[in-house]
């Protein structure tokens, strides 16, 4: 009699706090997620290589930089349902991918990507060439966490290894940025997303 006494107050607690929660357990999880989610676009939304943007008006881009060298054939991407083409302006060392519903409407920033020869810096102050502890001083804090499982025992001397050449992703890999490194430095910068 006890026990049972003792157990109504935490049921009814937990039934009152399931009441207080409109959302099932399932549904607060994937608003977690979801803010996530927001969070990643949030830093897309704040980012920048140089002054091109993940978002940016064509002309918008082409008043800061002038038009592109080159620019290559609209493609269909049906992951995303619009037309993508390729942009190039070497003198910067960027590649953008112009983004648009229609053909030949108006077209905007979708991604760009800074290579070899670039000098512009993200919005936190990091460019090509830059070191890994650099990137990790400046995006630490919206570094994708990986749900991979910590690497075996053997594995480890291999994996350090492999740190030199990875990636590191602030956001995620569905909008955010993405540095390549090439011995421990910065090689190229995604700025927008890398999966659909």
């Amino acid at each position: 009699m006890l026990i049972i006494s003792a157990a109504i107050p935490l049921l009814s607690g937990s039934f009152a706090r399931g009441a207080e929660s409109d959302k099932p357990p399932a549904a607060e999880k994937e608003t977690e997620a979801t803010d996530k989610g927001a969070d990643d676009f949030k830093l897309l939304a704040a980012e920048s290589i140089g002054k091109i943007r993940h978002d940016q008006k064509a002309a918008d881009l082409i008043k800061l930089y002038g038009e592109p060298k080159s620019k290559g054939k609209p493609e269909m991407w049906e992951a995303i349902g619009e037309w993508v083409e390729e942009w190039k302006y070497p003198a910067l060392g960027v590649t953008v991918r112009m983004s648009s519903e229609k053909k030949d409407g108006p077209k905007k920033v979708l991604v760009a990507i800074a290579g070899k020869g670039c000098e512009l810096a993200t919005a936190r102050g990091i460019k090509v060439g830059s070191t890994r502890a650099e990137v990790v001083k400046a995006y630490g804090d919206v570094q994708e966490k990986s749900s991979e499982d910590p690497p075996a025992e053997a594995d480890k001397d291999q994996d350090k290894k492999d740190k030199e050449e990875e990636s590191f992703v602030a956001g995620s890999i569905y909008g955010g940025l993405i540095f390549s490194f090439k011995d421990g430095k910065v090689s190229e910068i995604l700025l927008g997303a890398a999966a659909e």
